[in-house]
């Protein structure tokens, strides 16, 4: 169980921070302003659920890997969709998206095609 910092625990706060046994309730906009990295970190989680970026094939990788490293459920399934909806475009990266991120009806869909072009591959000058 951590303690509340007697130093930096603002009731105003809108970001909890834990240190080993301590939290700390501070303000994301002080913290975006010291910090690149955490400039950078804020700037790429969903804080704001009225901003809407459509998923696409240049930025799916991004949004998965970030949704499963911060454990955004939302933008998971929002990613499936996008890939059983739209698999057969790239069914390449789809097949490597679904094994990585665990979506068994893409994967197994994605494989069938990546397979029946896998013959094409065979044949042309990268064998």
């Amino acid at each position: 169980m951590s303690t509340k910092s007697t130093v930096h625990y603002y009731d105003d706060g809108d970001i909890l921070i834990v240190v080993q046994d301590t939290t700390f309730r501070i303000h994301r906009n002080l913290i975006v302003l010291a910090s690149k990295i955490h400039r950078y970190q804020f700037s790429k989680i969903f804080l704001y659920p009225h901003k809407f970026i459509a998923i696409s094939w240049a930025n799916i990788s991004n949004f998965l890997q970030l949704a499963d490293k911060y454990e955004i459920n939302s933008v998971i399934e929002a990613s499936k969709l996008f890939l059983e909806t739209n698999f057969r475009e790239q069914p390449s990266l789809a097949f490597v998206l679904a094994d990585r991120f665990r979506f068994p009806y893409v994967y197994k869909e994605s494989s069938k095609l990546v397979f029946d072009i896998l013959p094409t591959f065979h044949q042309s000058q990268y064998f």
